[in-house]
């Protein structure tokens, strides 16, 4: 009598997300348009991308000099616990960089200092910085408007979904209704995974997403959380771990998405959404100050510990999997946790 429910509850569900699925060809056609639509045009001719002078930039290049000179690695590490620092050291970061961004994310908003991050991004996709940006379906960006412009915005800027269910970006009632009566295992399987990585130096790890509510910009409330700033060789680690979940089969192209694909197919690619801040006011102060070199060098460089030895333990995409692999999570932290001495 479960079985027979079972199904019968999921037979509207699976219809209901079946019926917006594209075709091979149309999927195909969709590519193409997000494609073709893409910018080459570039905002800067210069070596260095134009690239913001920044104090905490600098601290990854001189990590990484110091490791050179002597023949260990040396890194820089800074705690960030104030919610509005830590997006001023992101947007820093962001604009400081000259070959390449990668940032990975579980949610994704398109609140203020969300929107800022995107416009950062876009305007260093534009300047001649490979940007990548990976973010799980559940939490993440469903505004199909805003999807479509990103997936055809620049040439230097890919944006990935990972575990889409049904294909999707956006998601109904039925679609997870359905998701739990038919796969829930495979529906569970999401990407918690923070981390902002910049030209493979420095990185930014900890529990913050993309959203009012970890930068203490929401009215009714705000998460306590913590960032670690990273300079160093180990910015290397962060950005092997990136790109395995960049590649892993379940990181989908938007613009291969069924709704996104179909939003394409419509109407071309979209303009991207005007910005409209609900507090334009700390909008100005956060931008002013993460472009303020002073400002950055006190509130991140001066606070910045030196550090011999740096390992960035994370899961892998298939950690669901039966078979560990070597770089398997648990095992690494049972030894760090068994190895303290004090606390």
């Amino acid at each position: 009598m479960n079985l027979l429910l079972r199904l019968l509850l999921l037979g509207p569900a699976l219809l209901a997300g079946g019926c917006v699925s594209l075709s091979p060809q149309q999927r195909e056609r969709a590519q193409g348009i997000a494609v073709a639509a893409r910018s080459t045009a570039l905002d800067c001719d210069r070596a260095n991308r134009c690239a913001l002078d920044s104090p905490l930039r600098a601290l990854g290049a001189r990590a990484i000099a110091d490791s050179t000179a002597a023949g260990a690695p040396r890194h820089y590490a800074t705690l960030v616990d104030e919610g509005e620092l830590s997006l001023v050291a992101r947007l820093n970061l962001i604009r400081s960089a000259s070959r390449s961004v990668d940032l990975q994310t579980y949610i994704f908003d398109t609140d203020d200092s969300a929107r800022m991050i995107i416009d950062a991004l876009l305007d260093a996709a534009r300047r001649g910085v490979k940007v990548r940006v990976l973010i799980d379906q559940l939490s993440a960006i469903s505004d199909l408007q805003m999807l479509g412009a990103l997936s055809g915005a620049h040439a230097n800027f890919e944006l990935r979904v990972y575990n889409p269910t049904f294909g999707k970006a956006k998601l109904n009632y039925f679609d997870y209704a359905g998701s739990v009566l038919c796969c829930f295992r495979r529906f569970n399987q999401r990407m918690h995974n923070k981390l902002l990585v910049v030209d493979d130096v420095i990185g930014v790890v900890g529990g913050r997403n993309y959203q009012d509510d970890y930068y203490d910009w929401d009215s009714e409330y705000n998460f306590r959380d913590r960032d670690v700033v990273v300079a160093g060789p180990e910015a290397r680690a962060m950005a092997a771990n990136f790109q395995a979940f960049w590649e892993a089969r379940r990181s989908v192209p938007a613009e291969r998405l069924n709704d996104v694909g179909r939003t394409l197919l419509k109407q071309g690619v979209p303009p991207l959404p005007e910005a409209h801040f609900r507090r334009p006011e700390r909008v100005a102060r956060a931008a002013a100050e993460a472009a303020d070199a002073a400002f950055v060098a006190e509130a991140f460089v001066d606070a910045a510990l030196p550090v011999r030895s740096v390992a960035y333990v994370a899961d892998l995409p298939r950690k669901h999997r039966r078979e560990q692999p070597v770089q398997a999570t648990e095992p690494r932290l049972d030894a760090l946790i068994s190895g303290a001495k004090s606390e």
